[in-house]
């Protein structure tokens, strides 16, 4: 059957057409992603190659912006628009109640602005400090997660937009409380490589 003919108008976040945005078709298939960068009214078009699912995405790169993927919408809807958002670095520090840095933390951070969300995933290093790119200059919203097997693990306060972009962001985990024992079987034997599971 005859190939998907997508047509692309890439903007700012205020608005105004971006020319040299990277408009990428099934970037995650590499054998069938095609590309086009965008004119001086931020628009491109670009043919999908078929494949068996009959499914599309569309990633919008551009330098010093945030990422931006999503599905194709149905053949015969127009032109998609796609707003990008400008990105920038986040970064900080993990520590104890005692302020002490905890190394090999994981941070998760999910961002939602105006150009959609961005989710990442940074392990702290061994001073405890922690840098992510590409997230939301300016996001409406920050939800973020840390973990940790030494740490109470899940949701956490989050620092002010200011913070993230300063690297300077302090991030505090609490000391879990340790539970140990044995695993026996039926028999009373010692049971190996059994997995406990704390909650559900």
């Amino acid at each position: 059957r005859e190939e998907l003919e997508l047509s692309v108008r890439v903007t700012e976040e205020k608005g105004a057409p971006m020319a040299g945005a990277l408009v990428t078709v099934d970037a995650e298939r590499l054998n069938w992603s095609r590309s086009a960068a965008t004119d001086a009214a931020g628009k491109a078009t670009v043919r999908a190659v078929n494949n068996p699912n009959d499914k599309h995405t569309i990633r919008v790169t551009a330098e010093g912006m945030v990422p931006h993927d999503r599905r194709v919408p149905e053949p015969g809807r127009g032109p998609t628009t796609i707003q990008m958002a400008r990105a920038a670095s986040y970064g900080g520090v993990v520590v104890d109640e005692a302020g002490q840095q905890i190394p090999y933390a994981s941070v998760g951070v999910q961002a939602h602005g105006p150009g959609g969300s961005r989710t990442a995933t940074s392990l702290t290093d061994a001073e405890g400090h922690w840098r992510m790119s590409l997230m939301p200059a300016n996001p409406q919203s920050i939800t973020m997660t840390l973990r940790h097997q030494e740490y109470v693990s899940g949701p956490t306060s989050t620092p002010s937009i200011r913070e993230l972009r300063s690297g300077k962001a302090s991030l505090v985990m609490r000391r879990g409380i340790l539970f140990s024992g044995v695993v026996i079987g039926a028999d009373g034997t010692c049971v190996s490589d059994a997995q406990v599971r704390q909650g559900s």
